[in-house]
């Protein structure tokens, strides 16, 4: 189970997702991802930097959340009230269902 610090940001408005996505039991990406009250795709690259990881289908999304947030997987976007509910620091293992990008966005 992943576990994530409390906070440290300078910003607010800016949390961290901390992220590991399994594919045929196997390590298929993983990484941190600064979020905030707009959504964001998670990327390749530590901190939010790198390209869109493609989630593929029947792959288990691992997330945790230092806010309250939402994730949508499959090419949407997530908004304040539309997506996964995640609360903070709780690890969420979460299905892939459909392929597309993953987006995350704390809820303010």
């Amino acid at each position: 189970m992943l576990r994530c610090k409390p906070r440290r940001s300078r910003r607010p408005d800016m949390g961290t997702a901390r992220w590991d996505m399994f594919s045929g039991g196997v390590l298929y990406a993983s990484g941190n991802h600064t979020s905030s009250t707009t959504a964001s795709n998670l990327t390749d690259g530590a901190a939010g930097a790198g390209s869109a990881v493609t989630a593929p289908v029947g792959a288990i999304l691992t997330i945790t959340c230092d806010e309250l947030a939402r994730v949508v997987i499959g090419g949407g976007a997530a908004t304040a009230t539309s997506g996964i509910l995640l609360q903070p620091d709780i690890a969420r293992e979460i299905p892939i269902k459909a392929s597309g990008t993953i987006s995350v966005i704390d809820e303010a």
